[in-house]
């Protein structure tokens, strides 16, 4: 946080977060790929463009989102319903399963009530691809539905 400049969502400024990203990935050679990335650099494709655009683009997407978290924080603390909070956070814009997936865990590590990975799990990419690989036939069962048929057989052996 010290290193983006110590920000609060009511007064976010793109600017400086977007020169604290570039410090970064000067520091470390590249901006890492984290999945705030991808979310941003296919939704914000219209901002910047060339090379070294993802410090700009990941800007932009936090610069639409800040406003709107008072309400979302509101949202999920009123429901504390980990599906309801998955839903949420993923029809934001930019916000995909993978990297919903990251922040809902991420707020029920501070908070298991509005996300909890025990009530609630999605399945990622790579899982989905994985069980692809794994369930030729699923025999009516949906993916989910494949993927406690897997777990119970692994129980079970």
């Amino acid at each position: 946080m010290e290193l983006l400049g110590l920000q609060r969502v009511d007064g976010f400024d793109s600017r400086t977060f977007e020169r604290r990203l570039r410090l970064i990935g000067a520091k470390l050679g590249k901006l890492s790929s984290a999945a705030y990335n991808v979310g941003s650099f296919s939704t914000w494709a219209h901002v910047g463009s060339g090379s070294g655009v993802k410090p700009t683009r990941v800007a932009a997407m936090f610069a639409e989102l800040a406003p709107q978290m008072a309400d979302v924080a509101s949202a999920i603390l009123e429901r504390q319903d980990s599906a309801f909070t998955f839903r949420l956070i993923t029809s934001l814009r930019g916000v995909g399963g993978f990297l919903g997936w990251q922040v809902c865990l991420d707020l029920g590590y501070w908070n298991s009530r509005v996300y909890n990975e025990s009530c609630h799990v999605t399945i990622g990419p790579g899982a989905l691809k994985g069980l692809g690989w794994l369930v030729a036939s699923p025999g009516g069962l949906d993916n989910l539905g494949c993927l406690e048929a897997l777990v119970r057989e692994q129980v079970r052996t």
